[in-house]
């Protein structure tokens, strides 16, 4: 009896582990043209959410995202394999994502207002849904 409750425990504490996700931190925006004014936002997987702009270098925290949010990014980033996406377009607007997981950072650019890519605009789209609006 004990053998097995321990054989349990342990199978438990193995699946408890394997589920637990990866960290992430996501910084997404755009900028350029004639000002060179660059807003940047950053999501970080705990769901800290933070603008910053770079002429007046503030950075300011948003409210927190929901984890469902935080889910469908994951979803995502998956579906489109966006470690190994290779989309480096910059212009006079350049949009980026990038993405910092595992020590790794990837990053992809486009201009213009589609990156030709249907995942990558619906992460775009997702990210910018989470923008709160004033």
């Amino acid at each position: 009896m004990k053998k097995t409750i321990v054989v349990l425990f342990a199978l438990f504490s193995f699946s408890t582990l394997m589920a637990k996700k990866t960290p992430f931190q996501l910084t997404f925006g755009s900028g350029g043209g004639f000002t060179g004014l660059t807003t940047t936002y950053t999501l970080n997987s705990d769901r800290t959410f933070f603008k910053e702009e770079n002429l007046n270098h503030k950075k300011e925290q948003l409210a927190k995202v929901k984890q469902k949010d935080i889910n469908q990014i994951r979803k995502l980033l998956e579906k489109m394999n966006f470690s190994i996406l290779n989309i480096n377009k910059s212009g006079n607007i350049t949009s980026f994502i990038t993405l910092v997981e595992n020590g790794k950072e990837y990053k992809t650019q486009w201009t213009g207002s589609s990156s030709e890519n249907p995942s990558l605009d619906a992460l775009q789209a997702k990210l910018i849904s989470l923008i709160p609006h004033k």
